[in-house]
């Protein structure tokens, strides 16, 4: 039989050798299939294995609008009612208030000192922002790295009017471990409906009965604005205010404008996308944005109109894409939005009302503007200074578009004459918060 097949295959030589050629290239796929596979399989492993199982829980103010500041609280007892299900493994509980140091002094920055009016400066000379957590050790600041504890340990849900404080802050006040201070409520906090005036005296303690005092310093960002920010401003009705905003950036060029504002103390808000770095430079600009006193928000990742407003959860995607990028550099999640085009845009129409309603549910808030500088629509030198003060000077609260990127780098060369034009007009410029008042094309 062997020797038949033999003289087979000598005999049918061509088409031997076409069926030896179809059996290795049947076996080279299927070899090439089971690498995939594997390599499949393996990758799948690794990214899963990389994911947690964590999810946040926020306010839906479409239904609960929350307190005159505009956030809101989660009930305690709802949050008690998932800890106890049984599927939790740990939780953070975090909570916002504001307070009077008693005796004792804030770090004022001269940002502070500069914009704020007589009357607000003496109502918050002493004011404190707060975060009250059941584990500092998970608290978002932490687990980034953006704060670090260099005494004493965390905070627990055991300990009661103990505190954490900023290194800064207790050497500004020759604090030591052990010290108590006192806070006071502020009466004219947004937040304190029922004008509650009351003192409570807190220990800088965590390890003992007697205490020790739990300082903690930013690694790598400065957060003297993060201890000692007052409520945002309230510009009355006749009050000229500008709100510098600059959309698409960062790009190489854009420390030149980050000096250009620091020359006149003044804080922008930037609308910021991954247009225009690698994301190790990107996350590294974007750290010296916030470092430098201004706002970071999301505008988009891509900034592809057709790829993001395909759908709402296209969007909602590259919109955590994005704002992971910020969390990696700042240690916050953005709160603030300006949608690529305005929230207006054509581009958006067919999802426009799902996704406004989506971005809301969010707690998001969505910037659009009042004025622009023409930039983008070509406007260069006087003519773009022009049209600026034009723009701005039609608004009593102005929150103006401006770019940063590339092709608009000649605006660097126009914003200092901008603001000085704007300063002799009798504006001020104050930073844009989630708390100033938007401005919205579409609502």
């Amino acid at each position: 039989m062997i020797r038949n097949a033999f003289a087979y295959v000598t005999r049918k030589r061509l088409k031997s050798l076409i069926i030896l050629l179809v059996i290795l290239s049947m076996s080279t796929l299927s070899l090439i299939g089971l690498s995939i596979k594997d390599a499949t399989n393996r990758a799948a492993n690794k990214t899963f294995g990389s994911i947690t199982n964590s999810f946040t829980m926020e306010i839906n103010r479409q239904v609960n609008p929350g307190t005159p500041r505009g956030s809101g609280n989660i009930r305690g007892e709802d949050i008690k009612k998932i800890v106890d299900s049984g599927h939790i493994d740990n939780y953070i509980k975090r909570i916002g208030a504001v307070a009077d140091l008693v005796d004792h002094d804030i770090i004022r920055t001269q940002e502070i000192t500069n914009s704020e009016d007589p009357e607000r400066a003496e109502k918050f000379k002493r004011t404190t922002m707060m975060t009250g957590v059941n584990d500092s050790s998970k608290e978002t600041k932490f687990v980034s790295g953006a704060f670090k504890l260099v005494e004493g340990k965390h905070l627990t849900k055991d300990d009661k009017n103990k505190i954490l404080m900023h290194k800064d802050l207790a050497a500004k006040n020759n604090l030591k471990i052990g010290d108590k201070i006192k806070l006071k409520s502020n009466i004219y906090d947004a937040d304190n409906e029922k004008g509650a005036n009351e003192t409570v005296e807190v220990n800088q303690s965590e390890t003992s009965s007697d205490g020790e005092i739990n300082a903690i310093s930013e690694s790598e960002t400065d957060t003297t604005a993060e201890t000692t920010t007052v409520p945002a401003s309230n510009p009355g009705p006749d009050e000229k205010v500008v709100y510098f905003t600059f959309d698409d950036g960062p790009w190489t060029g854009t420390p030149r404008l980050l000096d250009i504002l620091d020359q006149y103390n003044i804080k922008a808000c930037f609308f910021v996308t991954a247009q225009y770095m690698d994301t190790e430079p990107l996350i590294n600009m974007l750290k010296q944005i916030k470092d430098r006193g201004h706002n970071v928000a999301v505008h988009s990742l891509t900034h592809n109109y057709k790829q993001i407003y395909a759908s709402v959860d296209a969007f909602m995607a590259d919109y955590d894409a994005m704002d992971d990028l910020i969390f990696k550099a700042t240690g916050q999640h953005s709160t603030m939005l300006r949608f690529p085009g305005g929230s207006n845009a054509g581009y958006n129409k067919a999802i426009r009302p799902q996704l406004l309603q989506a971005v809301r549910d969010r707690g998001i808030v969505y910037f659009d503007w009042n004025s622009f500088d023409g930039d983008v629509e070509g406007k260069r030198g006087q003519e773009l200074i022009d049209q600026t003060i034009k723009q701005v000077n039609e608004n009593t609260h102005s929150i103006l578009l401006m770019h940063d990127m590339p092709n608009t780098a000649f605006v660097h060369d126009a914003l200092p004459t901008i603001i000085e034009r704007l300063q002799a007009d009798g504006y001020k410029f104050e930073l844009l918060n989630e708390n100033t008042p938007p401005k919205q094309f579409a609502n």
